[in-house]
């Protein structure tokens, strides 16, 4: 199979002599940058792996001999340099010349629909199944990969913190800061169950909605409130607050009152967790007929090339390369999944290091 509907041309290029503190910058907001000459010469890529490796002087210093694509190779040929060189984006040549890159975020983000992402439109193709269940292989690597991760670490925090205070005696009770350790880091490791038994449950068909619930979305937007205002651990340790807000006015709807909710507590906890200071604010209000309720934070914004693809599952945004954020990368995935089957729609608008709103669109009226 032909790998022309999977280059594309949407990348940033930078001078293989500038200094690597001019480039931290833009490297935080984005997954590799092409490094090239005024002459076009490619020289690689670069990302911010390479960075925390060779933290040289000038771009060129840190670059890795990296492996080429060339325009008349097979999927499967890309396929195996990929996963043997363990990179997720190559670049593409003809006739000696970069024209291109592929990267594998494109066909793990259209596998499910058989669309191939370009650089300049989207296009129906057939995907071989052998490509396929390399892809799929990709998935399941990825998310062994951020699973272990995610469990291991508030597990350490559970056993370590519960060792320290069973060591202590009488005349030494533990200190509200270790409690909250532990508490924080079960809430952290039952986050991550639940995302996955959730995620586990909408692969194979096996979640329940109900159907018919009046709903108050006032009621939903006190109760989404009260929870989160309590978590003291997150609101002092980032410095933020959370705020609600809505019309003088009920509003009345039928849905699935539960999935509302969990729709709602995904999107709100990724916005304290990316918020390092300012507020968190959620509300509602009347559209047309239907209930929007909304989600805004003073955080850092979604990258411009993340935004095509933070619906899809396991993709994380870090908004700093030294800074790894909890999360299997579900959440967003999972108020999505839910908000379509509630027959609503899920949108965000979002200004770099301005932050981000996020909106859900429910109708009144829950349709079969």
């Amino acid at each position: 199979m032909e790998i022309s509907n999977y280059i594309s041309n949407d990348y940033q290029v930078v001078h293989p002599h500038t200094g690597v503190n001019l480039i931290e910058e833009t490297l935080i907001n984005n997954n590799f940058l092409v490094v090239q000459d005024e002459l076009k010469q490619f020289y690689g890529i670069i990302t911010p792996a390479d960075l925390i490796k060779r933290p040289h002087k000038i771009v060129i210093d840190c670059l890795d001999n990296i492996e080429k694509v060339y325009e008349n190779e097979t999927l499967i040929e890309v396929y195996n340099k990929m996963i043997t060189t363990n990179r997720d984006v190559l670049p593409v040549f003809k006739n000696d010349s970069l024209c291109g890159v592929i990267k594998m975020v494109n066909l793990i983000s259209n596998i499910g629909n058989k669309k191939v992402l370009t650089g300049r439109s989207i296009n129906q193709v057939t995907i071989d199944s052998s490509i396929e269940m390399k892809i799929a292989d990709k998935i399941k690597n990825k998310f062994l990969e951020n699973i272990s991760h995610e469990i291991r670490t508030p597990l350490n925090g559970i056993v370590g913190f519960a060792e320290i205070i069973a060591s202590m005696t009488d005349e030494q009770p533990p200190s509200t800061e270790l409690l909250n350790t532990i508490i924080e880091s079960s809430k952290q490791f039952l986050n991550v169950v639940n995302a996955i038994v959730e995620m586990s449950k909408i692969q194979t068909g096996d979640i329940v909605f109900e159907e018919s619930y009046e709903c108050s979305a006032k009621s939903i937007i006190e109760e989404t409130y009260n929870y989160f205002a309590t978590d003291n651990c997150v609101l002092n340790k980032n410095n933020i607050t959370i705020t609600k807000e809505h019309p003088n006015n009920d509003i009345s709807f039928t849905s699935d009152k539960m999935k509302v909710k969990q729709i709602l507590s995904y999107i709100v906890s990724n916005a304290l967790k990316f918020t390092e200071k300012g507020s968190v604010k959620i509300g509602y209000l009347n559209r047309n007929s239907d209930v929007v309720f909304y989600v805004q934070d003073t955080g850092p914004g979604i990258p411009k090339e993340k935004q095509d693809y933070i619906f899809i599952p396991f993709e994380k945004i870090e908004t700093n390369r030294n800074k790894i954020l909890p999360g299997v990368g579900l959440g967003l995935t999972i108020a999505k999944h839910y908000t379509n089957s509630l027959g609503g729609e899920i949108w965000f608008n979002t200004v770099e290091n301005e932050g981000t709103m996020f909106c859900i669109q429910l109708p009144l009226e829950l349709s079969n």
